[in-house]
């Protein structure tokens, strides 16, 4: 019970202040680590016949310590802290709690892509986009920015609050909510820094990227159900959401992605995908088709609506699990 009230605290929290700016947040500390670990392992290893193999082994290892040593981290403050008292070690448990959530940050930095583009300042909005998403945006259109964002507002859901939470409440039962959590944020930042099939990439981030897709295997498809059901209440098909959902997300180049997105298309009626370029590298996506509208800045207030309804029903739907013994 007492984890069910960190949570509750930690979106509360998230809910009332998001990311503060100006403070560190942990995961700049998980991401500089393996930011280190990329370059030291590319430096030493690449080059000759068995370069691909050894980076692949690198890859792993890597995986291993980044996702390890984050959850012994958190775990070892949440034990100290609890060993001082209780008061402490719950404190402790919600802070890690309301840094592992996204979903005020996220909807304010869609929010703020909106207000560039309400206020006809395309340049502003691209240059804001390219801290959402890993696309270049430099030349993109204001119809490509909306779509960037719709899409990046969907798949962040399900990667920045759904995942976390159920990941946090796997952990619950045995006592390890903030550790679980974290252990999840690390491969979902793994797999974002270096989960790449550019040739820099692609033996390093190998293990890290399909890592990833099995750990958001069941948060993606949650995803699509929340989304269907709490589209009706927001105005839009519920039905359609579920059935572009499943139907079209299977589509999608990566395994999970595809579903939140070809849910949101269908819930705004609208088409995402496409081709994009990623450091200069052209990429093929195939349509997500949820209907003939033309996205337009409205579409990202519209998805934007539908980031805490889903985060907190998974939290209510997922709440049993930090009531078990």
């Amino acid at each position: 019970m007492t984890g069910l009230f960190s949570l509750a605290w930690a979106l509360a929290a998230d809910w009332l202040f998001g990311d503060p700016e100006g403070l560190p947040h942990p995961v700049c500390a998980v991401g500089r680590f393996i930011g280190w670990w990329d370059r030291l392992a590319r430096k030493r290893l690449s080059g000759g016949e068995r370069s691909a193999f050894r980076l692949r082994l690198a890859g792993l290892a890597g995986w291993c310590a980044t996702v390890a040593g984050t959850f012994l981290f958190v775990w070892a403050t949440v034990a100290a802290a609890g060993r001082l008292s209780a008061a402490a070690g719950f404190l402790v448990q919600t802070y890690w709690l309301f840094s592992g959530l996204a979903a005020t940050c996220l909807s304010r930095e869609a929010a703020a892509v909106a207000g560039f583009l309400r206020a006809g300042d395309l340049p502003s909005a691209r240059r804001r986009l390219a801290g959402l998403v890993g696309r270049d945006t430099g030349e993109l259109s204001s119809y490509q920015v909306v779509q960037a964002v719709v899409e990046t507002v969907a798949e962040n859901c399900s990667d920045g609050a759904l995942a976390p939470i159920f990941w946090a409440a796997l952990g619950a039962p045995f006592g390890l909510s903030a550790p679980a959590m974290w252990a999840y944020k690390a491969v979902n930042t793994m797999d974002s820094m270096v989960g790449y099939l550019d040739e820099t990439h692609r033996d390093i981030g190998f293990v890290p990227a399909k890592a990833d897709d099995v750990f958001n295997w069941i948060p993606a498809r949650l995803a699509v159900i929340l989304f269907a059901l709490m589209a009706p209440s927001l105005g839009f098909d519920g039905a359609k959401t579920l059935r572009t959902g499943f139907e079209q997300g299977r589509r999608h180049l990566s395994p999970n992605a595809g579903y939140p997105e070809a849910a949101m298309a269908g819930a705004l009626g609208i088409t995402l995908g496409g081709t994009h370029t990623y450091g200069g590298m052209t990429v093929v996506k195939p349509e997500l088709t949820g209907g003939t509208d033309e996205p337009n800045v409205r579409h990202i207030d519209m998805a934007r609506s539908f980031l805490w309804p889903a985060t907190l029903w998974a939290a209510l739907l997922l709440s049993p699990l930090w009531l078990l013994p």
